[in-house]
């Protein structure tokens, strides 16, 4: 009871200290939109922000291309609070954005979604997230569920997803002229 009492008083004080606009020392810009933080806090939970920041100590603005501002504004949620995507969150750009900004515990929850809503439709963009941020477990997973629908492949086509971009778009191809086919032979029977 103790340990709940310390973690919501702790929490209320982050929360203070991310209201109060004169402690926040660094700005992100998303979107032509502008997000206030402390430098302290994401140096400790960004690798990237952290090698910027040693490397620049007088920085005090990045502007952050390919996020969205509301994936920024869950980025700053997690960051602060801990506080995971909802289920409903678009785990192929969360995956990206901790990628990017190099937030490890994002990118694994991120990665064990990924892996939980795996399936052949999203199997291409997930090997091909995989190959982009050079995670084997993401590229590996993908390509087993790929194997899967399409039988015995060479592991090496699990390092060119643009191979496999061809092939799903090929396949995509027959499996709507096959439905062509059966909708003109069905009104055919009809006549």
């Amino acid at each position: 009871r103790n340990e709940l009492k310390i973690e919501m008083q702790v929490k209320h004080e982050i929360d203070e200290l991310l209201r109060d606009e004169d402690a926040k020392d660094f700005t992100f810009e998303v979107e032509n939109e502008e997000f206030k933080v402390h430098k302290f806090i994401f140096m400790a939970k960004s690798k990237l922000f952290r090698e910027i920041m040693l490397k620049n100590p007088e920085a005090d603005r990045l502007v952050l291309e390919d996020i969205s501002v509301a994936l920024f504004k869950l980025i700053i949620d997690f960051v602060y609070f801990q506080t995971p995507p909802n289920d409903d969150s678009d785990f192929l750009k969360v995956f990206a954005a901790a990628s990017k900004l190099k937030i490890e515990k994002l990118m694994k929850f991120a990665e064990e979604k990924l892996i939980e809503k795996l399936n052949f439709e999203n199997s291409h963009e997930i090997l091909h997230l995989g190959q982009k941020y050079k995670n084997e477990v993401l590229k590996m997973k993908a390509f087993a569920e790929i194997k899967k629908e399409f039988g015995e492949l060479p592991d090496e086509l699990a390092d060119d997803p643009e191979k496999f971009a061809e092939i799903f778009e090929a396949k995509k191809a027959i499996e709507e002229a096959q439905k062509v086919f059966k909708t003109k032979l069905e009104k055919l029977k009809l006549q």
